[in-house]
């Protein structure tokens, strides 16, 4: 592979990885894409998933004291569904479909954080949604876990504007990942043997 590729992979990694780290989502809106437009090819999704998986088992334990397990448990119990159709438009779709996906999907978080970053700091947490409410969100962010190895965004967004504490977000959005990226990797194991071509 040509070093410029390396070095952009590496540089894409080490940035995605302190931004998970401290805010709990945005591995796979970075490295994801960047993996997508260097390898070409799905592959790049599997990668981006195992790292996430691995980062998330390795912050979880550390933060589970702020985990929503409500929330946590209707966003994966929605998921399951979510996954499965992700998977299956990430194999009928190409490989340039799923990059123009990708690239909405990182204007969608860049706008968000911009628009987060305007509320008031104040906000109140709103507890006790429908639990359709949030399973719905779990589908969602399901489909695009499985699609383009991003469920984070639109579970912290959806989080975000319910205005739950930036920890209780990190928290279970991590707890979120074990689950998500678990599965992904359950998925590509039992289809393909997780056939990395690095």
């Amino acid at each position: 592979m040509d070093p410029a590729y390396l070095a952009l992979l590496g540089f894409a990694v080490f940035g995605a990885s302190i931004l998970q780290a401290a805010t709990g989502i945005g591995y796979g809106v970075i490295a994801g894409p960047i993996f997508l437009v260097a390898l070409n090819g799905t592959e790049a999704l599997q990668i981006s998933t195992l790292h996430n998986l691995l980062i998330a088992i390795i912050l979880v334990p550390m933060l589970r004291g702020g985990v929503e397990k409500r929330i946590l448990g209707f966003l994966a119990a929605g998921s399951i569904a979510g996954i499965a159709f992700g998977l299956f438009l990430q194999a009928e779709l190409s490989v340039v479909a799923l990059k123009l996906v990708a690239a909405a999907m990182v204007a969608f978080v860049a706008l968000t954080l911009v628009s987060d970053m305007r509320r008031k700091s104040a906000a109140v947490s709103t507890f006790g949604e429908p639990g359709i409410e949030v399973a719905s969100v779990g589908v969602l962010s399901g489909i695009m876990g499985g699609m383009l190895a991003m469920p984070g965004p639109l579970a912290a967004t959806w989080m975000s504007i319910r205005s739950y504490e930036k920890a209780s977000v990190r928290s279970t959005i991590l707890a979120f990942f074990v689950f998500a990226y678990g599965a992904n990797v359950l998925s590509y194991t039992a289809v393909s043997g997780l056939m990395l071509r690095l």
